[in-house]
């Protein structure tokens, strides 16, 4: 399909000599139980959640009475229409906020996680890829961890950018901007081609809800 033959296109290689820079490079944030350590993970974990404590203070305002109402209306209103209107993660996203994904902030998920990185090979500078990430999971949380200093280092001058289902722009105040902080991408194919066409690269989890739903206690169990 579209996006296998992407992949096979932008990442054929050829071949080159061993060098040091060949070998396998692996990176561990060990976990030392420390806040800065906890808060990069709460926030990114619970992104699908901060829709309800932000409805929960709209609220508040309203009953209270704290703006008026025309103005709380009005606010709102305009808000919730950006949310069709306003479609910038159906093409370069927050550009402005890229920054924000490299930050060392969320090295600590890393730690958190007690993650260890194994690079097996480089990869070009400045090269065009598509990375298929597994397993997908319910709530993708898995794409944490290519934020913060520590994937920059394993894949110098490469940049991606998350891809996202659409339903995940459209939840108000609070995942539609993570997705979108992140420089998440929707996942439609004609937005994804003009991406490619655009240069960029992409971090994709495939397989969408069918593999989100497939969870299993079991630890090595396979499908």
């Amino acid at each position: 399909d579209f996006l296998s033959e992407q992949v096979c296109s932008m990442l054929h290689t050829p071949r080159v000599g061993h060098s040091p820079a060949m070998a396998p490079m692996r990176i561990h944030v060990e976990r030392d139980g420390s806040f800065m350590q906890f808060l990069p993970a709460f926030i990114l974990g619970h992104y699908l959640v901060y829709t309800f404590p932000v409805v929960g203070s709209l609220w508040l305002v309203w009953r209270l009475e704290l703006v008026p109402a025309p103005l709380f209306i009005g606010a709102v209103g305009a808000y919730v229409l950006s949310l069709f209107l306003r479609t910038p993660h159906k093409g370069r996203g927050w550009w402005w906020a890229r920054g924000l994904v490299e930050s060392k902030f969320w090295d600590g998920i890393h730690g958190y996680l007690d993650v260890t990185h194994v690079r097996e090979a480089p990869l070009r500078p400045g090269k065009q890829v598509i990375f298929a990430i597994a397993p997908h999971g319910i709530l993708s949380v898995v794409r944490a961890l290519f934020t913060g200093s520590i994937f920059p280092r394993l894949f110098p001058g490469i940049y991606g950018r998350w891809v996202a289902a659409t339903p995940q722009f459209l939840v108000p105040f609070g995942c539609r901007e993570t997705m979108l902080l992140f420089q998440a991408i929707d996942a439609s194919k004609p937005v994804l081609a003009k991406a490619i066409e655009r240069g960029e690269s992409l971090l994709l989890l495939p397989g969408g809800e069918q593999r989100a739903c497939v969870c299993r206690s079991t630890r090595g169990a396979r499908d």
